[in-house]
């Protein structure tokens, strides 16, 4: 069974797993959460596959409206809790879109 993260939007996360290797180890911030009960979803001007397990997945923020991918959950860990500081930090210099 895979973690629940409990995720929301605008939480950041760091990508533990990825087919592409030079993204393992970024953060990431969460666009959408949604679980996954459909086979496309169609968001920011793609069409994402759904993941076959039916885990949960997410939107995620890469840096920029061109880098948002389709994530499952259990491939994100949470940058929460004792990270709180450093993800206020990063939201407040952050510009909003």
């Amino acid at each position: 069974m895979s973690p629940n993260h409990q995720f929301k939007p605008g939480d950041l996360a760091l990508v533990i797993n990825c087919g592409e290797e030079e993204r393992i180890g970024r953060t990431v911030e969460v666009l959408e959460v949604l679980l996954d009960d459909q086979k496309e979803y169609q968001a920011y001007g793609f069409t994402h596959e759904g993941h076959a397990d039916g885990s949960a997945s997410a939107f995620v923020d890469f840096g920029g409206a061109d880098d948002v991918w389709f994530f499952s959950q259990k491939n994100l860990m949470p940058l929460r809790d004792d990270f709180a500081p450093e993800q206020q930090k990063a939201k407040e210099a952050e510009p909003c879109a």
